[in-house]
């Protein structure tokens, strides 16, 4: 992976973020917003622009949407951190059904001395520490899905961010 990860070229893709609230119960959490951005990997920095802009214009979504919630990392960044860093420490697979295919689930955490995982709220922002899980399909070992996971109960998220849980999935 870390070979894949070295090549990967530039790219971009469009980043959707629903913003919800609750109190940690699936069924009494509702959706404030919905924001859409265009996020490129360039030269190897993660950049951000409104859906259609000519060039991208931040190294910060949160410049552009303004206030609320936002992070970075999720593409390129986290990729490279789970699979390229020698600090993520993980646990051994165990096979599952995920979607309806055979994989092995992985777990990882990496540390907040490691991290580069940053949480905004407002004017207060702070680097977290973070853990979760991955698949990989048996068959090829190519991972399938990255998910992302910082929470209040376990990780070191600051009382001042005002959020209890912040998950992110990303699927190849």
């Amino acid at each position: 992976m870390r070979h894949v990860l070295a090549m990967m070229s530039d790219y971009t893709c469009s980043e959707t973020i629903s913003r919800s609230i609750g109190d940690g119960t699936p069924l009494r959490m509702k959706t404030l917003e919905r924001v859409r951005l265009q996020v490129g990997i360039i030269a190897g920095k993660e950049l951000f622009s409104w859906p259609g802009t000519a060039s991208f214009e931040r190294d910060d979504p949160h410049a552009i949407v303004g206030g609320g919630l936002t992070g970075t990392g999720d593409f390129g960044g986290f990729s490279r951190a789970v699979f390229g860093s020698d600090s993520t420490v993980m646990t051994s697979g165990e096979e599952e059904v995920r979607a309806g295919m055979r994989a092995i689930l992985f777990r990882y955490s990496i540390p907040r001395s490691a991290s580069g995982y940053v949480l905004r709220s407002g004017s207060h922002s702070a680097i977290v520490d973070y853990g979760g899980s991955f698949w990989v399909d048996p068959e090829s070992g190519r991972v399938t899905a990255l998910e992302v996971e910082a929470d209040s109960r376990r990780n070191q998220i600051p009382a001042d961010l005002d959020m209890f849980d912040v998950k992110t999935l990303l699927e190849f």
